[in-house]
């Protein structure tokens, strides 16, 4: 597997109909894996942020 870097990123701006959740807790499990493996058809622009399990609060919505 690649190697994989952890960084912040500026808190976003929820657009129209979006929402904005404060992550309190996330996973990085199989499914994750396979998209760092690649898989036949699945075309990701990278870098990729992974994550496919997470629970957080609605801190702002518009």
């Amino acid at each position: 597997m690649d190697v994989m870097t952890f960084f912040d990123k500026s808190r976003p701006k929820p657009k129209r109909d979006e929402v904005l959740i404060e992550i309190k807790a996330s996973a990085f499990n199989r499914l994750d894996i396979w998209v760092r493996e690649g898989r036949p058809g699945l075309d990701l622009e990278l870098p990729h942020i992974c994550g496919s399990d997470g629970a957080g609060v609605v801190v702002e919505r518009r």
